[in-house]
């Protein structure tokens, strides 16, 4: 019904110590219009975007693998019914 923001995913992590693809893997993907597609760029991932990304705005540079751990979490921590969006509702 929502997306999941910027403030309820940083909490999720410094409850979890969850770590997204972007920290992981090297950063975060990033339009490279030279090539017409995208690149990976060390400097990004959901804390630093890209661009000022508030608290109340949607989390982005997660995966769908990060975004299921915040559900799930949210369903233990909150007691709220949490889940992605089948590819039908999407």
């Amino acid at each position: 019904a929502r997306e999941v923001e910027v403030g309820p995913f940083r909490r999720f992590v410094a409850a979890t110590g969850h770590k997204t693809a972007a920290e992981t893997g090297g950063g975060g993907q990033v339009i490279d219009p030279g090539a017409a597609g995208y690149r990976t760029d060390p400097k990004t991932d959901w804390k630093a975007p890209g661009y000022a990304a508030g608290d109340d705005l949607p989390v982005t540079q997660v995966s769908w693998t990060a975004a299921k751990a915040f559900c799930d979490w949210l369903g233990k921590a909150g007691g709220i019914d949490a889940r992605l969006p089948t590819e039908a509702e999407w």
